[in-house]
């Protein structure tokens, strides 16, 4: 590959970096509506992408806009060797955006491990345009993901319910209300 090249490519890979935090950013500021605390963590921070310390819930915020043409959804595993995504995250939901100004679709990030295992996945190798690094990642199906999606208020029904906190033993087995419930959603 030539310089050109790989100018061009790396220019690719920042694009992507700035869309994935244009997301964060939209989060964000639902987020700060009810929660004025909340906030994106800056710089190479593998537990979370934002944090809400009001209610201590904390949440990856990921754009993948490849799944249009693929069908397939990257959850990613491992960069440069090390383990990174859903091997790391201690991040509570995981926010998907699966196209360009599409709706956030949120999953229990703990949904998303059983997924993997439950269909015996197994990551492949990846290197995007630009991407300093080599990752591993596994490429879930949209639909089978999908049938791990939760409400976007159901997160936030559940802290009202329980004054601040998840009980994430029993979280995903109520039926949750139809009804959003702040404009954080909107």
């Amino acid at each position: 590959m030539n310089l050109n090249q790989k100018q061009k490519n790396m220019g690719t890979f920042k694009q992507d970096l700035k869309i994935g935090k244009k997301y964060e950013e939209i989060i964000l500021n639902r987020a700060k509506k009810d929660y004025p605390l909340a906030y994106i963590q800056e710089g190479k921070f593998k537990y979370w992408d934002i944090n809400i310390p009001e209610v201590n819930i904390s949440l990856e915020v990921k754009y993948d806009e490849r799944n249009q043409t693929s069908g397939n959804i990257a959850i990613e595993c491992e960069c440069n060797d090390k383990p990174s995504g859903i091997t790391t995250t201690k991040a509570d939901f995981w926010v998907l955006f699966d196209k360009p100004d599409g709706d956030d679709i949120w999953f229990l990030t703990e949904d998303i491990r059983r997924c993997i295992y439950k269909h015996n996945l197994h990551p492949c190798t990846i290197q995007g345009p630009g991407d300093p690094y080599k990752k591993k990642v596994y490429l879930i199906k949209k639909e089978m993901l999908y049938m791990h999606v939760i409400p976007k208020n159901a997160w936030m029904d559940k802290v009202k319910q329980n004054n601040g906190t998840i009980p994430y033993a029993g979280y995903g087995t109520d039926s949750y209300s139809t009804k959003p419930i702040s404009e954080f959603y909107d």
